[in-house]
């Protein structure tokens, strides 16, 4: 989305969920902004300040390598197009601004393609009167790449779905198709005329929607853009008290929110209720990044992947069960107190996955009852115990020293990537180099934060299942033998391969 202000200043916000390399062409006599390209991170917004009366256009990137090759909108293998535009198919928003007091142009084209939805509007919103409101939005924000007619669409490089939607110009390359040559006129290029109609897909599936009041569905959308955009949560409630808001300032008191036309206005514009999870939100992004770009290279460059691992830690409540159950509408559920008893575990692997250290495993207890008859040297973990069931410095150090013997005896040299927690001190070790991230980052690049430690208590919570299961056809359930049965299982089935989001590989 690119945001026009009477300032000239251009702020554009990525509102994907995946990173977006913006490319920008001034146009004849007209400056490159920032030299005419970057990323915008999900989520993320990056300012740009121009001349008084700069001209030309933004597009968005996809998938682009450091190299600076795109899978879509690429302008030659560069992140910096520096008035190189880019490959169709594209979608352009085309902005003009006007000398002082004079009107300014700006529209979203499909002419060359699309490849992402753009919404182009004002900073701020302004009520003029009851009917109107000023500069409102110029967009296209319906998904034309899953509509795609199959003879335009683009897939991509590994041909998982399609990444953008050709014009038939740049399909057929004909002077008809074009609008070229002779066929420059209103009246002698009509798509009406060709072998495939092809604008009405465009325009039919990228329409400008309006709902029953056109004033309030727009100024709403303008104030729920600028909301998010600087990270505020907004529900459903809260956008319809301040529909009717707007409403009362628009002098529409007849308006009402119902459930129904948030409904729509949800549809309208493409918005969906997500919940937030994680520490996304509040990670260090540039850290990451940095850390990516600079510190990364050198590890590659000196260890193999069979030599670089990755350890975290992760709470578990390894006796919880759902909180509710399916049953006959006449019937009821009694309730009963959650079992909350948690240990912590700790997993390692390295980026290849051929080497899955046995887990680690932190109770409160030193001889948990069900394990009176068995060995701790012969469990399928390697378990401490502290009052809190939490990792402390102690432990693994402990740990970090017997795996350096360990490796010592066979002269192998490794890498141990961490996150700089107070339970992961900084010692010096003869066979493992400690390369800690940087503050605040791991839900971003920490490999088991990226699926690996999730699938761990996915396959355990499936494995408890199927124990619990089993004791409901033999009617002898019982809770506390659950533990060691499902760590002989789960052993030899999780699996470790997260390096490749997290960037390593």
């Amino acid at each position: 989305m690119a945001t026009v202000t009477m300032a000239h200043m251009i702020r554009v916000t990525n509102n994907c969920p995946f990173t977006v390399w913006p490319g920008i062409q001034g146009n004849p006599g007209q400056q490159h902004l920032d030299n005419g390209g970057f990323s915008v991170a999900p989520y993320k917004t990056h300012f740009i300040i121009s001349s008084r009366n700069w001209t030309g256009r933004i597009w968005g990137r996809t998938n682009c390598d450091s190299q600076g090759k795109c899978e879509t909108g690429d302008c030659g293998n560069k992140i910096q197009c520096n008035g190189t535009l880019g490959v169709p198919p594209l979608t352009l928003a085309e902005i003009q601004f006007a000398e002082s007091k004079k009107i300014d142009f700006y529209q979203v084209s499909l002419v060359d393609g699309f490849n992402l939805p753009i919404r182009i509007m004002p900073k701020k919103y302004q009520i003029t009167s009851k009917n109107s409101t000023d500069c409102k939005p110029a967009d296209c924000v319906a998904d034309l790449n899953s509509k795609c007619p199959a003879e335009l669409a683009v897939k991509a490089a590994n041909g998982s779905g399609v990444v953008a939607c050709k014009s038939a110009c740049a399909l057929f390359n004909m002077d008809s198709d074009c609008c070229q040559g002779v066929y420059t006129t209103p009246d002698t290029c009509k798509s009406s005329s060709w072998p495939q109609n092809y604008p009405p897909f465009f325009k039919e599936t990228c329409p400008k929607r309006e709902g029953k009041d056109s004033d309030v569905d727009e100024a709403l959308t303008q104030w729920f853009t600028l909301a998010t955009s600087g990270g505020v949560e907004v529900s459903g409630s809260i956008l319809k008290a301040k529909s009717e808001d707007i409403a009362r300032k628009l002098g529409k008191d007849e308006f009402k929110a119902t459930e129904g036309w948030l409904s729509r206005w949800k549809v309208r514009h493409d918005i969906k209720f997500k919940r937030a999870h994680g520490e996304k939100a509040s990670a260090n992004s540039d850290g990451a990044d940095e850390w990516k770009f600079t510190k990364l290279p050198q590890i590659l460059a000196k260890f193999s992947l069979e030599d670089i691992y990755n350890a975290d830690e992760t709470g578990l409540y390894y006796r919880a069960t759902p909180d509710g159950s399916l049953c006959f509408k006449h019937e009821s559920i009694a309730g009963s107190k959650k079992a909350m008893e948690r240990i912590t575990v700790l997993c390692c692997v390295n980026v290849s996955g051929t080497d899955k250290k046995k887990l680690l495993v932190i109770g409160k207890s030193k001889k948990p009852r069900c394990f009176q008859q068995i060995s701790l040297q012969k469990l399928p973990v390697e378990y401490h115990s502290n009052k809190n069931a939490w990792m402390t410095s102690a432990i693994f150090i402990e740990w970090l020293q017997r795996w350096d013997t360990e490796l010592d005896k066979t002269k192998k040299s490794i890498c141990l990537i961490l996150d700089n927690c107070t339970a992961h001190p900084n010692v010096s070790l003869k066979n493992i180099k400690l390369e800690f991230l940087p503050p605040n980052s791991t839900s971003l690049i920490q490999p088991l934060d990226m699926g690996v430690i999730q699938n761990l208590k996915v396959k355990y919570r499936a494995t408890l299942v199927n124990y619990i299961l089993e004791k409901i056809e033999d009617n002898l359930l019982e809770p506390q033998s659950t533990t060691i049965d499902i760590s002989k299982k789960l052993i030899s089935s999780k699996q470790f391969n997260s390096f490749q989001t997290a960037g390593v590989m």
